[in-house]
């Protein structure tokens, strides 16, 4: 049952970071990360979402699309489709001007999956909505601040000579995103166990989904994939779009990069 599932999650205290470790496989330079180095980069982006949260809130409550407002953040709400190829979007953060937009269909799905399958017992009383405006928070802190360097890490591409081209992680922002998203609310469960309950509401099984354990999720995601439920190459993102998606690379079209001598 999905509930057993997610009360699996809930409880793994591993949890947070095997889904860091899914998500970083879903960048397509992940492979250009050093084995030895993934936990490492993993951990250093979810220490800065943490530290960020707490840096940003500083004591302060309310809501935090008041929070989003003061800082001149517009939000709007669209009621076409959330879809665009295989991807699917909560919310996406563009700048300038700083604008979330949050699509209806996708957070009403999510609130459905989390409302219907009894899931509010291990979750508790979580607004999916103030989450993910949580999640867009971030992104606008980073946006218009220096981000800590776990946020946006780099590994090298193309190796010319002493000139060297290096890259930047994306799913690294999206990690640290994720703790940012954790730590402000105090949840007791890692935030991006909202992808894998994204993924049930738009039909994905959810043994495919969470495998037998959370760490075998992306063998299971690769063999949903090979079957054709999905279009290979659909984790591609446009340029901007922030928030869960169907697949969680988190890379963009115009991707950092540039040219270095050692």
């Amino acid at each position: 049952m999905l509930v057993d599932r997610v009360q699996r999650v809930v409880s793994d205290p591993e949890a947070a970071t095997m889904l860091a470790l899914w998500r970083l496989d879903r960048d397509p330079v992940a492979g250009r990360v050093a084995p030895e180095r993934r936990r490492e980069l993993v951990a250093d982006a979810r220490a800065a979402g943490a530290t960020l949260a707490r840096r940003v809130r500083a004591g302060q409550r309310g809501p935090v699309e008041a929070r989003l407002g003061l800082a001149g953040v517009r939000i709007v709400e669209d009621d076409g489709t959330e879809q665009a190829a295989s991807l699917i979007h909560h919310a996406v953060y563009t700048s300038p001007p700083p604008t979330v937009t949050l699509y209806r269909r996708a957070l009403a799905a999510l609130e459905r999956v989390v409302n219907t399958e009894g899931l509010r017992a291990s979750l508790g009383d979580v607004d999916v909505r103030e989450l993910i405006l949580t999640h867009e928070l971030f992104h606008h802190v980073v946006a218009h601040a220096s981000a800590p360097a776990g946020v946006r890490p780099s590994v090298d591409v193309v190796r010319l000579g002493p000139w060297r081209r290096r890259v930047t992680v994306r799913a690294a922002e999206e990690i640290a995103a994720a703790a940012f998203v954790t730590t402000w609310h105090q949840l007791s469960w890692p935030a991006g166990l909202l992808d894998l309950l994204t993924l049930v509401a738009y039909d994905v099984p959810p043994a495919v989904i969470f495998a037998t354990r959370v760490e075998k999720a992306t063998s299971g995601l690769k063999e949903f994939q090979s079957r054709g439920a999905l279009a290979p190459g659909a984790h591609l993102r446009p340029r901007c779009s922030t928030h869960f998606s169907l697949w969680l690379c988190c890379c963009t079209a115009t991707r950092s990069s540039q040219w270095r001598r050692e």
